[in-house]
């Protein structure tokens, strides 16, 4: 799997994590309050989980699903791979100057800056390092092309 969709898929896991919470939570039985009003699950919003949260179910969640113990967060002697992102473009205004990790998962997807798969720098400022993607997009359009003749 490439640098790009390790990434993707990871920030889709954290969103998926999020709405399943916040399902979760929607079709839970509604509290009674103090007042003696109801309050559903769905009224709470989405403070039941946070965006770290998600982030910890990703990470050390998903190694530990997957009973590994050797991935899961960046610490001395872990596998690590690494996405890291421009927080100071028009994706992130607004949202990352509060919370840069809710601001990951939750604005506008972002293109890595850097992403480092098993200690190899694959993207390099934003740009793919590992292959030259002209003939590869080439080959995809002509593929493409193919397809609906």
């Amino acid at each position: 799997m490439n640098d790009r969709r390790v990434a993707l898929h990871l920030r889709q896991g954290q969103r998926q994590a999020l709405l399943l919470a916040r399902v979760g939570r929607a079709l839970a039985p509604p509290e009674t309050l103090a007042d003696g009003r109801q309050r559903y699950g769905c009224d709470a919003g989405p403070a039941e989980m946070t965006a770290r949260d998600a982030l910890a179910l990703a990470t050390r969640g998903g190694a530990a699903v997957l009973g590994r113990d050797d991935i899961g967060q960046i610490a001395p002697g872990m596998a690590a791979d690494l996405a890291l992102y421009d927080l100071r473009t028009l994706s992130f205004a607004g949202g990352a100057v509060h919370d840069p990790v809710a601001a990951l998962l939750l604005c506008a997807s972002a293109s890595a800056a850097f992403t480092i798969v098993n200690g190899r720098v694959v993207v390099r400022d934003g740009q793919l390092a590992t292959l030259d993607l002209g003939p590869l997009i080439e080959r995809h359009d002509r593929m493409a092309r193919d397809l609906v003749r």
